[in-house]
């Protein structure tokens, strides 16, 4: 198969209805990350009176890293004014395009085209890390990172394809979008040109190795043409420097722990877990029909990827500098899970394809096997594809634990994709196409786009009469292990765990305000605690003498708790699960 076939548009028509399903049934249409800090930005920069008053807006508003995501996103704002619709389309267009850059990867490594469009698949649907802390899945986050990874994809692949003018350039335009993985990818792939044995005699016309690299390095400077720009705006939008170097990283740990490769913050399940996908990524790799060439640089990425890694431990445990926690090596974590990947699900593909093969000789090859036989085994054969799914589904999921859990959607669609792509067989085709059709439609019919919830309806309830009842300049005190509210009722709140500044001072800012909101002591920068299960639940313990405190000092108006809280204040709004108090 020539490699001019994974242009056709057979192919993108594919990865567009894979990338559609997928995102339909694994959140009706809409990433549950839409209630990230940047849509409170995009609504407040499409209308300034809506969180005029919020702190987090306010903090924020001179530079942050997500602005010009914000800006495209109102750009299509403007003529679509609907902020759901607009994250739709968004979400489905960076999805599509991440896509068939992943797809043009596989293909040129592989040469196979169903194997390529398998990958999608399974690269759409997974949300637990293959490795590390921060995994990559497209369907969920529509943020300002998950944009520029997927210009990123595309930069790798004219890497891979020994465009590095070109590649270098992608990778550093990515930097307009989100800073944080241009620079790490570039480091690692330049990694890769120094300890990768090339062999470009047809490429650049010279003898030397070191000169092939030196041009090959040349090349790669095209990188901070995007990027120099990105930089200068990155370091404007610092204040004034008020953390030590332990506070600074003591802060992120204790904001996000999962952020970062810290080994010793692992649990048992995790440590195992990770080891074994390394030792499946050796054996995948080893065994993998991708060329000896190709398969040293994915190697050397590899390699790369755990010296940063090992470089962070040191500059972040041992001798700590805030620089380096604020490079985000984390971030890695997720381009090498694309390394990996690519070399798993090439081995899942081929697996799955000599179970096939095996069936076929086993027993098709019988010449008086009867159409009832022929039926039965071909059904025994869908039913070990069907486990095999769900085994993938479940390793690679961390919400799909539960075989009834609302992912089991999810495994219908990866079943009858992988299916389409194994099988030749006509009217087994046709029969799973259908099947494909009948239950989007049944699906949509029940989880409409056009109107939908995003949470459960008694939180819209409660986002409802906020919207229509409590005045637009207001400040509520909610739960702060959720980032949902301030987006859902559009009104200014003290804090929630997940709006984070950049600027060290409003850092503190936020700290204190976490510590306020549980009626928690000044922690001192005590590392070991999970903030997430030792703090945020003591919000729920708040009593009125606390709450009135917080009235005081942040001026709240208004308090939202769960239905089991009771005190002495009037209440305005009860459900089934939320209350709401006027202070």
């Amino acid at each position: 198969m020539k490699e001019k076939n994974s242009n056709s548009f057979k192919n993108y028509l594919w990865i567009v209805l894979i990338v559609f399903s997928i995102l339909v049934v694994k959140y009706r249409g809409f990433g549950i990350g839409d209630t990230n800090e940047w849509g409170v930005l995009a609504i407040h920069s499409s209308n300034p009176d809506i969180f005029k008053n919020d702190w987090f807006v306010n903090s924020v508003q001179d530079f942050n890293i997500r602005e010009n995501f914000i800006l495209i996103f109102n750009f299509f704002n403007i003529f679509l004014k609907n902020y759901d619709l607009t994250s739709f389309i968004i979400l489905f267009s960076i999805s599509v395009f991440f896509s068939i850059g992943f797809y043009k990867i596989m293909f040129f490594l592989t040469k196979n085209n169903k194997l390529s469009l398998f990958s999608v698949i399974f690269c759409l649907g997974i949300n637990h890390p293959v490795i590390g802390s921060h995994p990559f899945e497209m369907g969920n986050l529509l943020i300002s990172s998950v944009m520029a990874f997927s210009i990123i994809i595309w930069g790798f692949y004219f890497f891979l394809k020994e465009n590095y003018f070109l590649g270098f350039f992608i990778i550093g335009f990515s930097s307009f979008i989100h800073i944080s993985h241009s620079y790490l990818v570039y480091g690692i792939l330049i990694f890769s040109v120094i300890f990768t044995k090339y062999d470009f005699r047809n490429k650049f016309l010279c003898k030397s190795e070191l000169m092939r690299k030196g041009l090959i390095i040349l090349n790669s400077l095209s990188f901070f043409i995007g990027f120099f720009l990105s930089l200068i705006v990155l370091l404007k939008g610092y204040g004034s420097q008020v953390l030590s170097d332990k506070e600074m990283i003591y802060l992120f740990h204790f904001r996000a722990p999962w952020h970062y490769f810290a080994f010793f913050d692992w649990k048992a399940f995790e440590m195992v877990f990770y080891l074994f996908m390394i030792l499946f990524f050796f054996l995948s790799w080893k065994y993998s029909k991708i060329n000896l060439k190709n398969k040293k640089i994915f190697l050397n990425l590899f390699f790369g990827t755990f010296i940063f890694y090992f470089l962070e431990i040191i500059f972040t445990r041992i001798f700590p500098l805030k620089i380096f926690s604020q490079i985000h090596f984390f971030r890695l974590s997720t381009f090498l899970d694309i390394i990996i990947s690519i070399f798993i699900l090439e081995f899942l593909f081929r697996l799955l394809m000599f179970l096939k093969n095996l069936f076929h000789k086993l027993f098709f090859l019988e010449r008086n096997l009867n159409k009832k036989k022929e039926f039965y085994i071909l059904i025994s054969l869908l039913i070990i594809i069907f486990l095999i799914n769900l085994g993938a589904l479940q390793l690679f999921n961390e919400g799909f634990r539960n075989f009834f859990s609302n992912r089991f959607p999810l495994l219908i669609v990866f079943l009858i994709f992988t299916n389409l792509f194994l099988f030749d067989i006509y009217w087994l085709k046709k029969i799973l196409m259908a099947s494909l059709i009948i239950f989007l439609v049944i699906f949509l019919l029940l989880n409409p786009l056009i109107g939908r919830n995003s949470y459960d309806p008694s939180i819209n309830e409660l986002f409802d009469f906020v919207k229509e009842n409590i005045p637009k300049d207001a400040t509520l005190l909610v739960p702060p292990d959720s980032s949902i509210y301030r987006i859902g009722t559009q009104r200014a709140i003290v804090v929630d765990h997940k709006s984070f500044p950049y600027g060290e001072t409003e850092m503190l800012e936020w700290y204190s305000r976490i510590l306020d909101v549980t009626g928690t002591e000044e922690l001192k920068f005590i590392e070991g605690i999970d903030y997430k299960k030792d703090i945020l639940p003591k919000y729920y313990d708040l009593s009125l003498e606390d709450i009135n405190y917080l009235k005081g000092k942040y001026g709240v108006s208004y308090a939202i708790f769960d239905s089991k809280k009771k005190l002495k204040l009037k209440k305005i709004f009860e459900n089934e699960n939320y209350i709401i108090y006027e202070i």
